[in-house]
Parts: structure tokens; sequence; C-alpha cells
């Protein structure tokens, strides 16, 4: 891997990093609905990103979204069970 390349990831991680605390402050702002599409945003990107999945499912389920919550979760382990399929 290049220089360039491994500096380009480390900026890819700061910038994930600042999205995801920028998406928790605004959850913690009651600012749900900034928070949730910040982290569908990130979701969008990173789909099998434990962390993402996480602060996305706390923010559905504060705003009573249980069944939006319930998808994620299950789409998610679905995935993770095809890769194990395939090991």
């Amino acid at each position: 891997m290049s220089y360039s390349s491994r500096e380009g990831k480390k900026s890819e991680i700061r910038n994930i990093k600042e999205r995801l605390i920028q998406g928790y402050l605004a959850f913690l702002n009651g600012d749900l609905n900034i928070a949730e599409s910040t982290y569908y945003d990130l979701y969008k990107d990173f789909p099998d990103s434990q962390l993402v999945i996480y602060n996305l499912v706390l923010v559905l389920l504060k705003k009573g979204d249980v069944e939006s919550a319930k998808e994620i979760l299950e789409n998610f382990l679905k995935r993770r069970q095809a890769v194990k399929n395939r090991a």
C-alpha cells in the first residue's frame, strides 16, 4: 500500500469518526431527525459497521421505530451468516 493510499485511508477513518460524533451530539441534543439522517448516511456507506448500526438502531428505538430497527439488525445478521457460509 502506498503512502498516499494509507493517508487517504486515515483521512477516511477520521471522517467516519467525526460523522459518528456529530450524530451522537445531535442525539444528545435531542435532534433525533438529524442524528437519524447522519447515521443513515453512514449506514449507506458502511452497512456492516457494527458501530454505525448500533447508533442508528439506538436512534430509531428512541423515536419508537422498532420495526426499522429490527429490520436493520436482521439484515445485518443475514449478511454475516452469508459471509460465514461462504467461508
